[in-house]
């Protein structure tokens, strides 16, 4: 005799099936847009990666640190390419201490920067791309980062705002 309650047994079971055979779970595996900012330094230039401008290209590569929202404390690698015509083109790649990178490619000219009444220069960078490893793996990410630059003696710092996409369960296995 078939009755109501074991109809809703049936189909209690039949939720149950579907949920273990791999029926997406709603909040697994969702990318969820977030608020994204940080503070940089730089630390120190380093030897360009040989081959990392193409032939012609001025290569430049230096070494900083931070604190990004969702990632803490963070080691910057900036490797970039200076053309004949003043452009440069890059990628920082930001190292969370779990060892998930995020990658942000940019580009600017050399005629970006402004200067300042203190003798620095402002340079307002927006975030091209994104990609990376680990919870960044499929990472969109829409930012400004805006750096204060002194020449003489050399020094770096900025920050970056923005909103950044990713899926925290984008994780290495």
């Amino acid at each position: 005799m078939y009755t109501r309650r074991v109809g809703t047994a049936i189909a209690s079971l039949f939720v149950v099936a579907l949920a273990g055979f791999g029926a997406p779970a709603v909040a697994a595996g969702k990318a969820v847009e977030r608020p994204f900012a940080g503070e940089w330094e730089w630390v120190q230039s380093l030897e360009p990666v040989p081959g990392q401008c193409p032939a012609g290209q001025t290569a430049a590569r230096d070494y900083g640190v931070g604190r990004l929202s969702h990632v803490g404390r963070v080691e910057l690698e900036t490797r970039g390419c200076i053309d004949a015509t003043g452009m440069v083109t890059g990628v920082t790649m930001y190292t969370a201490p779990n060892g998930d990178e995020l990658n942000v490619r940019w580009s600017y000219s050399l005629t970006d920067f402004v200067p300042n009444p203190d003798g620095s220069y402002t340079l307002v960078v927006e975030a091209d791309e994104a990609f990376g490893t680990g919870r960044f793996l499929n990472a969109t990410l829409d930012a400004t980062d805006t750096g204060t630059y002194y020449f003489e003696p050399v020094s770096r710092s900025g920050h970056i705002e923005g909103t950044i996409t990713y899926n925290a369960s984008d994780r290495r296995n």
